[in-house]
């Protein structure tokens, strides 16, 4: 017979694949079949077992064939793969071997609470709040009660429930305590609504008695059935899977029912999302007017172009500022407190004078008197929306302006916390919480993921743990003191993050993780904003970088539900990869997933540099068009004496330059090309110079520069136009992410891009560009940094000011 030979020579420590596997066990059954027709054929012949096969004796072959039988078995049971359904919370698995563990996918879920955190519940005198979710009852006499009304469906299930040791009960509008469900000592309280629209939901002493009685995590829910406590309306958010040898895989990303987390065929994570959720900010609010006014409040008109995409205008949810609901109502001739509106047009939102300080309409004038102006303007509508309310000069709320007189100009106060402004404000302040509208699509939408990490076992047991709350690279803003730089101490302004710490999984810088920094718990720095703090000697500190943060929220019943139980797969044939490979291609997924999808995905061509066509828009690598152009304009002023601590206002030795530095955030534009104008430059304050504002200069610019960046990730190199120069246009290629020297950026001959006020003042120098770094690959923001060298002499006044205007044009 003819010799059978191996087709693939498997060996340990490499890769295979299916293919070759099953191939190879086709040509052992070949092998086989021969063997037995040849067995066969000579017993048929000769009664006995003679003949060969491979150049082996029949007796000699059966263990040879055996052994390759078994080697091949191993393979396919080294391909073999664990499959486990992990549970919220810790998970044992026993892995045979090494692996690399991935979730099949991660399914969204929703929980609306309607009870809403005790901060809106109407307390006893004897209760006192030990937080949010949690009250203490010092009860001295009997039935001490505590209730919130609440408006829900007719005819529908629910479901009320409360960890305590009192009383709870469902009283009717009229606080009826056998109205619906009398008092019970029950943790939960399944119910139907029957024919009532408003009830109240109560918790008192037990038995009416004396006593010391807690009550924590009130919840009503439709349905029959009991869940987990959350503040309003919440999916799960932020799901991630650890492994207790130090690996985990993190998802930023929220998920409602109906949405889920999956790998597409190159293994990248994406997200089929059917709600959305949007804040309403200065970015998503462009055109806010008054619709409609009343005693005691407005109604503002916010078109749904400014913030929705592809929005089913009936299954929307509204959530205020103070985390309670704005209730749905079907005519927007009938806005009340706390309601809105939704037609295919616009959101409109009725808030009160308490919360925003505008005075009701005043009454047509009588002949003779004056006019008062109608408030709010447009611009004072986004401070309200920016999250603050319009006061008098003596903090008198509301503003009315034919009381200006007596009780002074306007200014704004923070509706959260405390803090004002003498100027309209244009920004918000860390602990505002904008208002959110959560909207579901009117189809399922299919979008990249931000995630990090990579999930491996260990042959034996392995601790897995499935949870929610992780919050990924968050831009931090590290405040210095005392030699030290700190993140997430809410004594110093703004170094605080979005949320609450419970852990830190690292600080990044320019978007590598840097193990420079400590983290203390808040037994160590009391101020800690949760359990902990990150901080670095300022000495390893980089003023320039990008500092994130990845962390764990500490109170999750403001973040997220519980996540679901979650379908897992391991690979254990692990010799095919070793433990630092899976991690590697799990980061390069994660990389691709951030930057190519995100930006390919939009542009169709590789590293964000669109196509542009004649027309001046982005094209697809077939010629269709992807979308217009866009920018946002930045403004800022910048002063000799910003950094007075090193550099006075008036020194000794000339050439001592104040730098001045500005992040500027891209908020999704895939930058083309930035323009950067200079005003001339000036006292401030002062009544003879009159400060020339940067968009005159725009107009005419004889002073600024562009900037073409689409050769940011092919050559390094940024193209300017410098525009300083009154005798010609310049152009020059500046290294990207490299300092410019201020006296000498581009040859012996020129001078470096921006303003030179030599001829104001008779003091050589000027307001120039220093850095231009782009400090994230994600494409989130870039840094310009300006060096003043203005010889600071004795003819000069004390404060030198430009103002410089930048704009970002991008896809």
């Amino acid at each position: 017979m003819a010799k059978i030979q191996r087709k693939y020579d498997f060996q340990n420590g490499t890769r295979t694949n299916a293919e070759q596997v099953d191939e190879e066990f086709n040509n052992i059954i070949d092998a086989h079949n021969s063997l037995d027709d040849e067995v066969k054929k000579k017993v048929d012949e000769t009664g006995d077992f003679k003949g060969t096969w491979n150049g082996h004796s029949f007796q000699e072959a059966d263990p040879l064939i055996s052994s390759r039988v078994t080697e091949m078995e191993n393979m396919v049971k080294e391909e073999e793969k664990i499959t486990v359904t992990l549970k919220r919370g810790e998970n044992t698995i026993e892995a045979p071997e090494n692996a690399a563990l991935v979730p099949v996918e991660i399914l969204g879920d929703e929980v609306k609470n309607h009870a809403l955190d005790f901060n809106h519940w109407t307390l006893h005198a004897n209760v006192v709040k030990n937080s949010p979710d949690k009250v203490t009852l010092n009860a001295a006499s009997a039935k001490e009660v505590s209730s919130i009304r609440v408006e829900i469906k007719r005819n529908q299930d629910y479901v009320y429930s409360m960890k305590h040791s009192g009383a709870i009960a469902i009283l009717d509008s009229t606080m009826s305590d056998t109205a619906v469900v009398a008092y019970t000592d029950a943790q939960f309280i399944k119910f139907n609504s029957a024919n009532n629209s408003i009830i109240h939901l109560a918790f008192k002493n037990k038995n009416d008695e004396p006593g010391t009685f807690t009550f924590e995590g009130p919840m009503l829910v439709e349905g029959t059935v009991e869940r987990e406590f959350v503040q309003n309306y919440q999916p799960v958010r932020g799901p991630y899977i650890e492994i207790d040898n130090g690996s985990g895989l993190y998802f930023d990303e929220y998920l409602y029912k109906g949405d889920k987390l999956y790998q597409d065929d190159r293994g990248n994570w994406r997200k089929k999302q059917n709600k959305i959720e949007c804040e309403l900010t200065a970015e998503t609010v462009k055109n806010p007017t008054i619709n409609s006014s009343y005693i005691g409040g407005k109604a503002i008109k916010i078109p749904l172009s400014d913030f929705s995409k592809g929005i089913d205008i009936y299954d929307v949810e509204v959530i205020k500022f103070n985390n309670s609901y704005f209730t749905r109502t079907d005519s927007a001739a009938n806005i009340t407190n706390n309601r809105y509106y939704l037609d295919n047009d616009s959101l409109i939102l009725f808030v009160s004078a308490t919360d925003t300080g505008w005075q009701d309409d005043p009454a047509p004038p009588v002949s003779g008197q004056p006019t008062y102006n109608i408030i709010p303007n447009k611009h004072e509508i986004l401070a309200f929306i920016l999250g603050w309310k319009m006061a008098h000069a003596d903090g008198t709320v509301p503003y009315v302006d034919a009381n200006k007189a007596t009780k002074g100009d306007k200014k704004w106060l923070r509706i959260i916390g405390t803090g004002e402004s003498l100027t309209l404000p244009t920004a918000s302040y860390h602990d505002w919480k904008p208002i959110k509208v959560i909207y579901k699509t009117v189809s399922e939408q299919d979008v990249s993921t931000k995630y990090e990490g990579a999930l491996r076992l260990v042959k034996g047991t392995n601790k897995v743990t499935l949870g929610e709350g992780v919050v990924i690279r968050e831009v931090t803003n590290p405040v210095h003191i005392e030699k030290l730089y700190r993140i997430n101490d809410k004594g110093l302004q703004d170094s605080s993050l979005k949320n609450e710490v419970s852990q830190f999984l690292g600080v990044y810088k320019n978007n590598k993780k840097d193990n420079l920094w400590s983290y203390y718990e808040k037994t160590d720095v009391p101020n800690a904003f949760g359990d902990y703090i990150a901080q670095i000697d300022d000495s390893l500190y980089d003023p320039v970088a990008i500092y994130t943060a990845t962390y764990k929220v500490l109170d999750r019943f403001r973040y997220s539900c519980y996540v679901k139980d979650t379908l897992v797969k391991g690979n254990v044939n692990f010799h095919m990869e070793s433990d630092e490979q899976v991690v590697q291609i799990e980061e390069l997924k994660r990389r691709v997933s951030q930057i190519e999808l995100d930006i390919v995905d939009k542009l169709g061509k590789p590293y964000g540099i669109p196509m542009i066509g004649k027309d001046g828009y982005p094209r697809t690598p077939d010629g269709k068009t992807v979308g217009k152009l866009r920018y946002k304009r930045f403004y800022w002023e910048v002063y000799t004496t910003d950094n007075i601590s090193l550099y006075p206002a008036h020194l000794e030795a000339p050439d001592k330059p104040n730098k001045y530095t500005k992040t500027i955030p891209l908020d999704g534009i895939v930058p083309k090309m930035i323009k950067v104008y200079f005003s001339k430059i000036a006292t401030k304050p002062s009544t003879a110079t009159v400060i020339e504002s940067a968009n005159v200069r725009r107009q005419d610019p004889t002073f600024g520069y562009t900037m073409g960046v689409e050769e940011w990730l092919t050559t390094g190199r940024v193209w300017i136009e410098d525009r300083s120069s009154s005798d010609a246009t310049r152009k020059y290629y500046v290294q990207f992410n490299k300092d410019i020297d201020p006296k000498n950026p581009y040859n012996s001959s020129s001078a470096p891009p921006g303003h030179s006020h030599g001829s104001t003042y008779s003091n050589s120098g000027g307001i120039y560009l220093t850095k231009f770094y782009n400090l994230d690959p994600l494409f989130s923001a870039f840094l310009l940094e300006f060096t003043n060298t203005v010889n600071n002499t004795v003819n000069t006044p004390i404060n030198l000011t430009a103002q410089v205007e930048v704009e970002v044009w991008g896809i």
